[in-house]
């Protein structure tokens, strides 16, 4: 990336090398995650309680009684989305929720 002339980056930086790569350049850059806490840089996020909240309303306008949620052990992100997502149901409906968690696997399939 040395020798790149870019303009801009827009990154999902999952590693501190990648991370320390991009800042490198230096050129503006957009972080996608949300894995790094309090940084320097522009960061831009999913409304993962949006996410939760309008996958239950889109089942139950399509009278759904019955719900699950496959999400993720340890993703704060896929958290969010259940919670938001069971409460919806909950709220909104007679039936329940059934949440199932797994582990991520996607650190492990990038290699």
């Amino acid at each position: 990336m040395n020798s790149w002339q870019g303009d801009g980056i827009i990154s999902r930086a999952t590693t501190p090398r990648l991370l320390d790569a991009i800042s490198d350049t230096g050129v503006p850059f957009v972080e996608l995650t949300d894995r790094k806490g309090d940084v320097e840089f522009s960061q831009i996020h999913s409304d993962d309680a949006a996410v939760g909240r309008m996958g239950g309303e889109y089942l139950l306008e399509r009278g759904f009684e019955r719900f699950g949620f496959c999400g993720y052990n340890g993703e704060a992100w896929s958290k969010r989305r259940e919670d938001t997502f069971v409460r919806t149901v909950d709220e909104k409906s007679s039936g329940e929720c059934s949440p199932y968690n797994s582990a991520w696997q996607g650190r492990a399939a990038r290699n």
